[in-house]
C-alpha cells in the first residue's frame, strides 16, 4: 500500500516507517516528508530547515530548483504509480524528485503532509567534499559550528559514521531517537538565536547606514541648494555682464564717431590754416603791389578831402553805395 526509499548509506530511526505511516491516516495524502537531518563525517547534524508548508520552499521544490529531500526522508502511496507512473528512467540524475513532483501535481499541490521531527539519518557520500556536500545551507550550519565553541567536530576515524550511528541506535533503540530529535530542536533553536542576533546586528547596521544616508542625502541637499543659489547669481551676474558689453559696444561706436569727427575737424583746421595762410600771403603780395600802395594813397587823400563826418564824405559814401548797386 505504501512506498519508502532507504538508500544503502543511509539510515532509518526505528519509528520511521511507524511515523510516517501515521500521517497516511488522512485520506487525502499521497506523499509524506521528514525533516531532513544530514550528517557530515565529522558527525555534525544539519537539520534542514527546508519543508513543502512553506510557500517559497515548495514553489522553489516543484520547479526543481532547490530540492533537501534524501529519498530515505519519502514515502508515498504505491497506487500513484497508477496514476503518474514510475521513475522516468531517461533522466541521468533526480529521477526521484521528478517523481516526487509529479505525484504532487496531479494532487494539485495538496496531497503531502509534513513531519517536523527526523526519521532518516542522511549521510554525505563517499565521493563528496565539503565543496559539494550538499545544499548551501550546510555552510551556514558550518559557519553555526564555528560560531558556538560548545559545537566542536570530533575527529574523523576509520569506522565510518553509519555504523557509530547504528551502534548508537542499537543502544538505545526507543530512547536514541528521542535524545536524536532534542539535539535536533536544540540545534534548530540555536541557529535561530544565531540568525536572530545577525538579524539584529544587520538592522543595526542598517539603521547606522540610513541614518549616514540621510545624513548625506541632507547635506547634498544642502549643497544643491548652495548650488541653485549660485547658478541663480551666477545667471544675474551674466545678464549684467551681457548690459554691460552692450553699452561698452554703444560706447566704442561712439568712441569711433567721435574719433572720426575729431580726424574731420582736424581736416577742416588744417585746410582752413593753409586758407589762411595763402590769404595772408596774397593780402602781403597785395600790400606790397603799386596798385595798393596807389589805392592806400587814394584812400589817405579821400579821407582829408572828405572827412566821414563832412558832406563830402557823406556825399562819398552815397556814391560807393551806390556804385556796389550798381
Amino acid at each position: 500500500e505504501l512506498v519508502a526509499f532507504l538508500a544503502h548509506d543511509d539510515l532509518w530511526l526505528p519509528d520511521h516507517l511507524a511515523l510516517l505511516q501515521n500521517a497516511f491516516d488522512d485520506t487525502g495524502v499521497d506523499l509524506v516528508v521528514s525533516r531532513p537531518l544530514w550528517i557530515t563525517p565529522e558527525h555534525m547534524l544539519f537539520p534542514m530547515g527546508f519543508t513543502l508548508n512553506d510557500p517559497y520552499c515548495y514553489s522553489q521544490f516543484i520547479q526543481k530548483q532547490k530540492n533537501y529531500f534524501p529519498a530515505g526522508s519519502i514515502a508515498h502511496r504505491r497506487s500513484c504509480f497508477e496514476v503518474v507512473g514510475y521513475w522516468d528512467d531517461s533522466l541521468s540524475a533526480g529521477a526521484d524528485w521528478d517523481l516526487w513532483i509529479r505525484i504532487l501535481r496531479a494532487g494539485k499541490h495538496s496531497n503531502f503532509a509534513v513531519l517536523d521531527e527526523v526519521t532518516n539519518l542522511h549521510f554525505r557520500a563517499v565521493w563528496k567534499t565539503e565543496d559539494n556536500e550538499g545544499p548551501t545551507d550546510m555552510r551556514l550550519w558550518r559557519e553555526v559550528y564555528d560560531a558556538i565553541e560548545c559545537l566542536d567536530r570530533v575527529e574523523t576515524s576509520d569506522t565510518l559514521e553509519q555504523n557509530i550511528f547504528l551502534d548508537y541506535i542499537k543502544q538505545a533503540p526507543a530512547d536514541y531517537p528521542k535524545h536524536l530529535r532534542k539535539q535536533v530542536r536544540a540545534l534548530l533553536d540555536l541557529r535561530y538565536r544565531v540568525v536572530a542576533s545577525e538579524l539584529t546586528n544587520m538592522r543595526e547596521l542598517y539603521d547606522f547606514q540610513k541614518a549616514t544616508y540621510l545624513t548625506e542625502l541632507r547635506s547634498r541637499k544642502h549643497a544643491q541648494d548652495e548650488v541653485r543659489a549660485l547658478q541663480t547669481k551666477y545667471d544675474e551676474l551674466a545678464e549684467i555682464v551681457f548690459h554691460c558689453r552692450v553699452e561698452a559696444n554703444g560706447l566704442a561706436e561712439a568712441k569711433h564717431r567721435l574719433l572720426q569727427e575729431v580726424t574731420d575737424l582736424h581736416e577742416q583746421l588744417y585746410r582752413a590754416t593753409q586758407e589762411c595762410q595763402m590769404a595772408k600771403e596774397t593780402v602781403g603780395l597785395m600790400e606790397g603791389s603799386l596798385s595798393w600802395r596807389l589805392a592806400q594813397k587814394i584812400q589817405a587823400i579821400i579821407r582829408l578831402l572828405a572827412p566821414a563826418a563832412s558832406w563830402r564824405g557823406r556825399v562819398w559814401q552815397r556814391v560807393k553805395r551806390s556804385s556796389s548797386h550798381a
